[in-house]
């Protein structure tokens, strides 16, 4: 789900997923317009995601 809202004279995003055993909340950078602000949100949660995924595959790759 997103949410876009006016902040410090731009707008900024918030992405909330969940999964069957969790649940996460990303808000991304303030920008000039509610769809750039939506990118951003979707930009870091997929960084976030793939920062994950590579822990994991690194902890199990050591395993």
């Amino acid at each position: 789900m997103y949410r876009v809202s006016p902040s410090d004279g731009g707008f900024r995003a918030l992405v909330t997923f969940k999964g069957p055993d969790f649940e996460c909340s990303l808000g991304g950078d303030t920008c000039s317009n509610p769809r750039e602000a939506r990118d951003s949100a979707a930009a870091r949660v997929l960084a976030n995601s793939r920062s994950k995924q590579k822990s994991a595959s690194d902890f199990d790759s050591k395993a």
